[in-house]
């Protein structure tokens, strides 16, 4: 199971990937890490999230930003949700379960793009960053004894631009 869903995350990773615009990814291209801190939050004994932090320097400016999986844990174990970020942390994928584990949205990030050609400017900005975003939502159909899309959001630079809703699927 765990190595299905790495390579579900890493099919999603590449196909988003692509999604950044060419100028985005020279911009970033050249930003190397300073170091990098594996992050693992717990409450008591139990993990509540664990992820890779990367520092990088611009200028006389340090900035912290996840990089890769981010994955958050409810109480009972199950994953809460997955976060897949690029090397500045811009969220590329989310995928929200709910206590069950079943999954209750998903956010895939469509288009990234930067307002400005300086990196520092992007890094000290996220109001700099071009976000196209869809966001899937879903719910369990006992009938189906599964889950199924209800509704899909749009969202460009934030705003929400169309709205599809869908009716259960049926037996």
């Amino acid at each position: 199971m765990k190595t299905s869903i790495s390579i579900f995350f890493i099919l999603v990773t590449a196909t988003i990937y692509s999604q950044q615009s060419d100028s985005y990814k020279r911009l970033i291209s050249n930003l190397k890490p300073i170091d990098s801190l594996q992050v693992i939050k717990q409450n008591k004994d139990k993990i509540k999230g664990q992820g890779l932090s990367v520092f990088y320097q611009c200028q006389d400016k340090y900035y912290s930003f996840y990089k890769g999986e981010y994955i958050q844990y409810y109480n009972n174990g199950n994953i809460s949700q997955i976060n897949i970020y690029d090397k500045i942390g811009t969220l590329l994928y989310a995928k929200k379960n709910n206590r069950k584990g079943y999954i209750q949205s998903e956010l895939i990030a469509t288009k990234i793009s930067s307002k400005t050609n300086k990196l520092c400017d992007l890094l000290d900005e996220y109001d700099n960053l071009i976000i196209h975003l869809t966001a899937n939502y879903y719910k369990y159909s006992k009938a189906l004894d599964s889950v199924y899309i209800y509704k899909t959001v749009y969202l460009k630079e934030g705003k929400k631009i169309k709205t599809e809703k869908f009716d259960e699927p049926k037996v």
